[in-house]
């Protein structure tokens, strides 16, 4: 399942129009950001080191999702593994032929400085993750199920985007049948003139909208959508597909 949040035109002004599709979380954003929260740093103990504790789920969640890994071999190398091939190289305080080079002892203790740093390991022998973030339905799966196994929480128990009270008071939030990334991506764009190609012009701020007004919804239901003080969540009793109800500006 995936997301549609609408924006309910009022009368304050806005830059947006009624029906626009501020925010569109598909099915692996939406099982991404609740791994995050249960994950997070400071859900995360320490070590007698004051390090993070290996083999928790913030360590599981880096290792499925992160380009690197970085363990530290000596007082000045760390060795960096490219979690996909597992190849490995060195990498000190002098420059390689890629001209890369770290101050192993000074980024240590530059990180631990912080109560949410992500360090884990033993003293001398410290690991982090680092590089590009590849949050996938296949790399979560493996997290989920970490999550499952040390914890009271379940997957199928997270599968809407964690609106606050007011998000659920000031738009309406769509269930839709899930997308890919590109799509989303799309779905958040504004209507742009690119004639032009160096000289893109921003018509409207989304090309995307859903008039929502002729959504088969009750009369009451409307009427509390257009009241703001009162939270609608539809999520759990209707589906919609996204290729019926979403229209392209012109």
């Amino acid at each position: 399942m995936a997301e549609l949040c609408i924006k309910i035109k009022r009368d304050k002004p806005s830059k947006y129009e009624d029906g626009d599709i501020i925010f569109a979380p598909n099915n692996r954003r939406i099982k991404d950001v609740h791994a995050q929260v249960i994950c997070h740093p400071k859900k995360m103990g320490f070590n007698g080191d004051g390090l993070r504790i290996a083999n928790c789920l913030l360590d599981t969640y880096k290792s499925k999702v992160m380009q690197y890994k970085f363990q530290r071999v000596s007082a000045k190398e760390i060795k960096r593994i490219t979690l996909a091939t597992m190849d490995e190289e060195i990498i000190s305080d002098v420059p390689n032929a890629k001209k890369e080079a770290i101050d192993v002892p000074l980024f240590v203790a530059r990180r631990l400085r912080s109560d949410r740093h992500q360090i884990f390991g033993t003293k001398g022998s410290e690991y982090w993750y680092g590089g590009h973030t590849d949050a996938s339905l296949a790399k979560l799966a493996p997290v989920w199920a970490a999550i499952e196994s040390k914890t009271a929480y379940r997957e199928a128990d997270h599968t809407k985007w964690p609106f606050t009270e007011g998000e659920l008071k000031n738009y309406l939030c769509v269930a839709v049948d899930d997308f890919d990334n590109e799509t989303r991506g799309d779905l958040e764009s504004p209507l742009t003139d690119d004639k032009d190609p160096e000289n893109f012009v921003t018509l409207k701020h989304r090309k995307h909208k859903v008039d929502w007004q002729n959504l088969a919804l009750s009369t009451v239901i409307k009427d509390n959508i257009l009241a703001k003080s009162v939270k609608v969540d539809i999520r759990d009793s209707i589906t919609f597909t996204r290729s019926v109800i979403v229209g392209v500006k012109s």
